[in-house]
């Protein structure tokens, strides 16, 4: 008599199983302060507003146009979600390292702007001619110092020329200042 009743529960629950619904995963999806999306098992930290939602554990197979179902010829669905995931990770991570490098790239052209300034301003500061040598770099002339031997032909500042660049370079400079270089 008890094989008979742990034969008819063991059909019971078999019969159970056959007829329930496939059963969903939660998954809950939400956004971090950068604006990145993930998805979890697990629900967020407390005050981090989520959303849950239902992903079916095995999903429906569906055919393709010759005839096949997808399951046949595919990997499961969650490793593809998964790849997915990676491939999305990988695309973010690539796009911070752009940007990253863009923000370096501005702050090293910042910089050099700033002491191009600085060292363009003390010549300028200076009581003695101010000219630009063969190369287009500023320099000074004052007597009595050492020789110079600069190639090409210097072109002196004249007029208001040199009150301009002074102008200019002192707000370059404070412009850098401000900024922190």
């Amino acid at each position: 008599m008890k094989t008979l009743g742990a034969f008819s529960t063991a059909f019971c629950l078999l019969a159970l199983l056959i007829f329930v619904p496939s059963v969903c995963a939660e998954v809950y999806k939400w956004v971090d302060e950068n604006g990145v999306v993930h998805y979890t098992e697990r629900p967020p930290e407390r005050g981090v507003e989520s959303t849950e939602m239902s992903v079916p554990a095995t999903p429906e197979p569906r055919t393709t146009d010759t005839g096949e179902t997808e399951q046949d010829t595919a990997i499961p669905w969650y490793e593809r979600w998964l790849a997915e995931q990676r491939e999305r990770k990988l695309a973010e991570k690539q796009a911070r390292e752009a940007t990253s490098a863009r923000k370096g790239s501005e702050q090293a052209q910042m910089l050099e702007q700033c002491v191009q300034a600085r060292q363009r301003l003390k010549v300028l500061e200076t009581p003695c001619r101010v000219f630009f040598d063969g190369r287009g770099i500023l320099r000074h002339w004052c007597r009595y110092e050492t020789t110079y031997a600069y190639p090409g032909e210097f072109r002196f500042l004249q007029g208001d020329e040199r009150e301009n660049m002074l102008r200019h370079y002192r707000e370059q400079v404070e412009e850098c200042e401000a900024a922190g270089y």
